[in-house]
């Protein structure tokens, strides 16, 4: 503590050393706490699928054991061959990854151009027609399922991959449309019009210059479309019903019974079917945020 005279009242001046420690020591238990809290709430929405794989491992006689365990007295993969051997799980993870990778391209080439456009050109009606777009993502799927499958039986669509990409891509464009837009808004126009001096067309300009730079916005949008197609059950168990055109949300109620579940499978089917969209997002994560966060500076 010092005092300092101005020449009128004297003031009394407080902190030092002292205070900067301690406010040193209260935002570090503040970050402590942070953490904590983090990492109980990762540990309850990560409890279930722990469980899935802890149960995907156990031999049948743990599975039933009363009270449960949550740590496997033996260790058994008995289960996890049954799932890719008896269960189709290679049948359905072939066509969950097809459609969801066809999906992609299809929904990326219609949705970029209209991102760009939106996002650097100015026309009339453009905020009614972005209205619309994000109008179109709210309308849920089972209300215009019916028609759908009318269209497609009159055009001999069902039970195609053909089919299912279409919805999926019709479903997912206003989506990628707006996550694209807000990453388009942060690449400056004058680049374009550059490649467009040096002698590049707009097509040229479009493809060679604005998407290198669009590849975190891409990686978000194809994550989101990827993610959507995988964990969807409602449009391809009404589009399709041969097991060879089975996914994989189908192939995992196909283990529900009408004598019951048998948890074993059921578990190991999970697990198999949780691990892509895992790895592809970690894979994916730094460029996923990326364009989360330019999308909310500047959409």
């Amino acid at each position: 503590m010092r005092i300092a005279n101005s020449g009128h009242a004297p003031i009394v001046r407080a902190g030092g050393t002292r205070g900067r420690r301690a406010l040193g020591r209260l935002q570090n238990v503040e970050i402590l706490f942070t953490y904590v809290v983090l990492g109980l709430f990762c540990l309850f929405a990560l409890f279930p699928l722990l469980w899935a794989l802890s149960t995907s491992v156990k031999v049948n006689a743990d599975i039933l054991r009363w009270p449960p365990t949550f740590f496997p007295r033996a260790l058994t993969f008995e289960h996890y061959v049954s799932v890719f051997t008896v269960k189709g799980l290679p049948r359905a993870l072939l066509n969950s990854a097809l459609v969801a990778l066809l999906t992609i391209g299809l929904t990326l080439v219609t949705a970029c151009p209209l991102a760009y456009v939106t996002a650097h050109f100015e026309f009339r009606l453009k905020r009614q027609l972005l209205f619309l777009i994000l109008a179109t993502a709210m309308v849920p799927s089972i209300s215009v399922l019916l028609p759908l499958y009318l269209i497609a039986q009159r055009l001999a669509l069902i039970d195609t991959y053909t089919v299912l990409v279409l919805i999926y891509s019709a479903a997912m464009t206003p989506q990628v449309v707006w996550v694209l837009r807000g990453f388009f808004l942060t690449i400056a126009p004058d680049l374009e019009q550059a490649a467009r001096i040096d002698g590049c067309s707009r097509f040229t300009a479009f493809w060679h210059v604005i998407l290198p730079l669009a590849r975190p916005g891409l990686a978000a949008a194809s994550m989101l479309v990827f993610v959507y197609v995988w964990n969807d059950f409602l449009i391809t168990v009404s589009m399709t019903s041969s097991d060879s055109m089975r996914m994989i949300q189908v192939g995992l109620a196909k283990l529900i019974s009408d004598v019951g579940v048998s948890w074993s499978d059921y578990t190991a089917y999970t697990v198999a079917i949780t691990l892509p969209p895992i790895v592809a997002f970690l894979a994916l994560q730094r460029r996923f945020l990326q364009s989360l966060m330019s999308g909310a500076l500047k959409g």
